[in-house]
């Protein structure tokens, strides 16, 4: 186990990703240069202090200080250290790692994290998700952003995707750590994942169409009247594809509902309240989750539209897999 002295009162966390079992999520943190894992069960929880209990906050009205909360099980910074806070860790996604038929387990799980080193320079970090050692560093130059690789995903056939945001797309091979990049060709890239047949998809910015890289024909796609100001998106096991929305756009602020196999829109959808939508996830029973800035989430049911408010206090951000459902279903396709 890895654990590094860090200030979480200055970490400013960013992105959020559980692995395709649930049992772990990775935030990494911009001010804090940092990734930290925490478990989601006590019974993955270590005793630290030998006590033969497991202190865990179970709210935020009881956090405990830093260090001494034993569901927390690794933080560590990331190396080269980020170029300042525009430059701190963003895209995270967990990689399945080698599925055991033997144990029905994922073994040797991995997160990748992105962040910048120096000006025009990124990097691809790629961490061990038992110890949080970072056991390899993939450089990207020429980076024409003048912040860290927004998002990230895995998919199905080993490859990692990351964004350079409004500009380009990049896949990196999990084993060989072989780099490729294309050019978004005028997609202004912003929220991202990928889907079970392998292909990223984008909420693009500024009033942009919902776009796909087809990634066997290595062309990108843009579903016709379906331009709003995106943001997170997320692809559930039938096809549908889920975005955040923010005003200006066509609509406004909702989510714009897609259908990735007819590549057309299914509806847009309203909601009672909304001020400014960021993360999309869905969770492992099928449900979109939708969170906004202003102080709460959205639960809803694909199947009826029924739309549950959950609010929780303070600000929300975040474009990536908050639930693992998104990595299930590129996995594991349904």
């Amino acid at each position: 186990m890895q654990v590094d002295v860090l200030d979480p009162a200055n970490a400013s966390t960013s992105r959020t990703s559980v692995n395709i079992d649930g049992r772990y999520v990775v935030v990494t943190n911009r001010q804090g240069y940092s990734a930290t894992k925490i478990a989601a069960n006590k019974d993955d929880c270590i005793d630290k202090n030998g006590d033969g209990m497991i202190q865990t906050s179970q709210s935020k009205d009881d956090l405990l200080p830093w260090g001494t909360d034993e569901c927390v099980l690794w933080s560590t910074l990331v190396s080269p250290i980020s170029f300042g806070y525009a430059g701190g860790p963003r895209g995270t996604a967990w990689a399945p790692g080698e599925f055991n038929k033997d144990t029905c387990k994922y073994e040797n799980q991995k997160v990748w994290v992105g962040w910048m080193d120096a000006p025009g320079h990124a990097i691809i970090g790629r961490f061990d998700g038992e110890t949080g050692v970072q056991d390899a560093t993939i450089p990207l130059d020429n980076w024409t952003s003048q912040i860290s690789p927004y998002g990230a995903a895995a998919d199905g056939f080993g490859y990692i995707w990351t964004i350079n945001v409004y500009q380009e797309l990049v896949r990196i091979d999990s084993t060989t750590l072989e780099v490729k990049r294309y050019p978004s060709g005028g997609i202004n890239f912003y929220g991202m994942t990928v889907d079970a047949k392998g292909n990223p998809w984008f909420g693009p910015y500024n009033n942009g169409a919902v776009a796909m890289f087809d990634a066997k024909a290595e062309v990108f796609v843009q579903v016709p009247g379906s331009n709003e100001n995106h943001r997170g998106v997320a692809v559930d096991s039938k096809g549908m594809v889920w975005v955040a929305t923010n005003a200006g756009g066509t609509h406004g602020c909702g989510m714009n509902q897609v259908d990735s196999n007819t590549m057309t829109v299914v509806q847009f959808h309203n909601f009672e309240q909304c001020s400014n939508p960021v993360g999309i996830s869905i969770d492992v029973d099928g449900f979109v989750w939708m969170v906004d800035y202003g102080g709460w989430a959205y639960r809803i049911d694909p199947e009826t539209d029924q739309k549950q408010q959950v609010l929780i206090a303070g600000d929300h951000y975040t474009y990536s897999d908050m639930t693992g459902g998104g990595l299930q279903n590129a996995i594991i396709p349904k």
